[in-house]
């Protein structure tokens, strides 16, 4: 039989540890927002996929007009070194010029487009189907032989962008018209001359079925110089020039041009081809516009060189020689118009 003997002291008790929260409420609030944070970005990320756009008033996203966007640009961002003004159009709230189409045929995905946007001075770039520029936000779609298609916003529109046709289609084999007039017409030139003794005209037999009658034989018609017409012979208009002017266009002709008029590869709307290239924004106050030439003529052939591209006019200016004068054969409204400027020493 146990018993408790109560003489001795009773064993003391185990400690026990106590964990208190000592949780700062500054980390609660951090956290609390963070998971906020979180959920609205989660929110922001989903709302594209969901179909979704938010239209914050006055935002970046109201709707603004042409003439309202224009409004807060800086008129000194729409000129270019050179002093053409910009052509804008409007897409995806924001302004540019579409320049020019660089379009491949054998190879579309190899395709161009040139876009140029406002800034000081203006930049320009060059792009692929599939790629974008405005941080993105407007894509290249598609690239035609005489148009663009943009995207931006779930929209797509398509531009036109006329006499625009890049060198990999105009560099095949041209077959349009050559509307520079034979230099000789006969004696082993473009036209070979008539057999003696011939017409050019076969007879067939009165009436096959009976016996065949020898008839007078006309004689051939005599090589007289027929009169032509005023369509055959270029509009010849001499321009006489002063050398002190003269010489230092010829100099750097190539700059000349370029702060002049805009070029553009003109198209044949038959074949689909390029035979020439077309002045744009001709500027009234420079030396070309001077001699005579006019914004819509289409240049086809500087001197002995014919031109179909932006390549065939830079070696027109390179292989040439313009001491004593040059000849700018240009299309204007289907006629051919031929300007012969030479340097004169009178003032």
């Amino acid at each position: 039989m146990s018993y408790i003997d109560e003489s001795k002291p009773a064993p003391a008790a185990a400690p026990q540890v106590v964990y208190r929260n000592r949780t700062s409420p500054v980390i609660v609030v951090l956290l609390t927002l963070l998971v906020v944070c979180v959920a609205a970005l989660t929110v922001v990320i989903a709302l594209p996929y969901l179909g979704v756009q938010l239209k914050l008033p006055g935002g970046p996203q109201a709707t603004r007009t042409k003439e309202q966007i224009l409004a807060e640009i800086d008129p000194a961002a729409l000129v270019l070194p050179s002093g053409r003004q910009l052509s804008l159009v409007e897409f995806g709230q924001r302004v540019f010029e579409i320049s020019r189409i660089n379009f491949d045929a054998s190879s579309p995905v190899h395709s161009l487009v040139y876009i140029t946007v406002p800034g000081t001075p203006p930049q320009q770039g060059a792009y692929h189907i599939g790629d974008s520029f405005d941080r993105g936000r407007i894509a290249i779609r598609d690239i035609l032989q005489q148009s663009v298609i943009l995207a931006c916003d779930g929209q797509q529109m398509e531009f036109k962008v006329y006499g625009a046709l890049g060198e990999a289609v105009s560099s095949q084999p041209q077959t349009g018209i050559n509307f520079m007039p034979p230099k000789n017409m006969g004696s082993g030139g473009v036209i070979p001359d008539a057999v003696p003794g011939s017409t050019g005209r076969i007879k067939a037999p009165l009436n096959p079925r009976i016996e065949e009658v020898d008839l007078p034989v006309s004689a051939p018609e005599p090589e007289t110089d027929k009169p032509k017409s005023l369509e055959e012979f270029p509009d010849q208009r001499p321009v006489a020039v002063p050398r002190a002017e003269y010489k230092p266009f010829v100099d750097n002709m190539k700059k000349a041009f370029e702060e002049s008029v805009l070029l553009m590869p003109a198209i044949d709307p038959d074949n689909r081809t390029a035979y020439g290239l077309e002045c744009k924004n001709l500027r009234p106050e420079s030396l070309l516009y001077r001699w005579g030439l006019r914004t819509g003529d289409v240049l086809i052939q500087i001197n002995e060189t014919e031109i179909r591209k932006h390549k065939d006019f830079e070696d027109a200016l390179h292989d040439n020689n313009f001491r004593n004068g040059m000849q700018i054969h240009v299309m204007r409204d289907d006629l051919l118009v031929s300007f012969l400027i030479t340097p004169s020493d009178a003032g």
